[in-house]
C-alpha cells in the first residue's frame, strides 16, 4: 500500500504522463493533418502546372505543324530550331527516363 506522500507523487506521476501522451498525440495530429494538407496541395499545384505544359505542348506542336520554311532561310532560322530541337528531347528525355535521365545514367 502506498503511503498518502507516495500516492500523492504517483497520480501527479500520471497526470502528467497522461497529459504529454495527449499533448504527443494532438501534435501528431497535427503533424498528418499538416501532411495531407501539403499532399493536397502538391497535388493540386502538379495538376495546375500539367495542364499548363499540355497546353504548351500543343500550342508547339500546333505551330510546328502548320510551320513552313520560311523565305530566305538563314542560319540564325537553323540555330533557333536546332535550340528547339534540343530543349524539346530534354524534356522528352526526362519524362520518359531515357538519354542523361535514363536509370543506367542515375
Amino acid at each position: 500500500m502506498l503511503d498518502n506522500g507516495r500516492a500523492s507523487a504517483y497520480i501527479r506521476h500520471m497526470n502528467t504522463t497522461t497529459h504529454q501522451t495527449t499533448k504527443e498525440n494532438e501534435m501528431t495530429t497535427e503533424t498528418i493533418q499538416k501532411a495531407q494538407t501539403r499532399q493536397q496541395n502538391a497535388s493540386h499545384d502538379y495538376a495546375e502546372l500539367r495542364q499548363e505544359a499540355c497546353r504548351l505542348a500543343r500550342r508547339i506542336l500546333a505551330e510546328l505543324d502548320s510551320d513552313t520554311e520560311p523565305e530566305n532561310v538563314n542560319w540564325g532560322h537553323v540555330g533557333d530550331m536546332n535550340e528547339t530541337r534540343s530543349d524539346l528531347r530534354q524534356i522528352n528525355d526526362r519524362l520518359f527516363g531515357e538519354g542523361e535521365h535514363a536509370p543506367e545514367n542515375n
